[in-house]
């Protein structure tokens, strides 16, 4: 499946990559089933020319409530089938796309495939072990803002959230202004001082 990774609660398209493995026949069936655990109300189909696509939805014992209102249907399966020549021959693989969504909140989909081949072999990939010769796809869900920048990432110093930067600068204002004020004060009384208190005037006004 691809990518690897889609947004809890939001839509993504899946692609389903389809190898054929068979030196002496072609895949003309896919199939994929949904967990009935993982519940998904919609699947939209994008076409692959030859091929027929079909979904299958079921009902739910209880009907859920999410965001988009209250569901009652999930995506059961979907099925693909190679109409004429349309078939994936030895050495060449297909891709078949889905956009899928609301994605469940859960950590992941898994999606179990069957693939079908027309000398009438069935390859079963539906093993949870990823490790297993036939794993089945799975689609990790992850935090819809995990990726998401910080409400502050590339603001400077002086626009940052924490407003201690803008403080500091207010401070600085104030000391000056302070200074400022001092100084004229000081102005002031040395202009409405008498001259006898200014050093070198006394001789002249004598």
């Amino acid at each position: 499946v691809n990518p690897k990774e889609a947004p809890k609660g939001g839509y993504a398209v899946v692609s389903f990559r389809v190898p054929n493995e068979d030196d002496n026949a072609a895949t003309n069936k896919l199939e994929v089933v949904l967990d009935p655990a993982d519940i998904i109300p919609n699947a939209r189909i994008k076409p692959v020319p030859g091929w027929e696509a079909q979904v299958t939805v079921r009902k739910l014992a209880r009907p859920v409530k999410t965001d988009d209102g209250e569901i009652s249907e999930a995506v059961d399966r979907i099925v693909w089938t190679a109409k004429g020549d349309a078939k994936i021959a030895p050495g060449q693989f297909q891709e078949f796309d889905v956009s899928f969504g609301p994605l469940p909140t859960a950590s992941k989909v898994t999606f179990k495939a069957l693939q079908t081949y027309d000398n009438g072999n069935v390859v079963r990939w539906i093993d949870t072990n990823p490790k297993a010769d036939h794993p089945a796809p799975v689609l990790t869900l992850t935090d819809a803002n995990a990726n998401k920048p910080s409400a502050n990432a590339g603001k400077s110093d002086s626009d940052s959230g924490d407003g201690k930067p803008l403080a500091i600068g207010s401070l600085a204002v104030s000391v000056v202004a302070l200074l400022a004020a001092v100084a004229a004060v000081l102005w002031v009384r040395r202009a409405k001082a008498p001259l006898t208190d200014v050093p070198g005037e006394k001789s002249r006004q004598e």
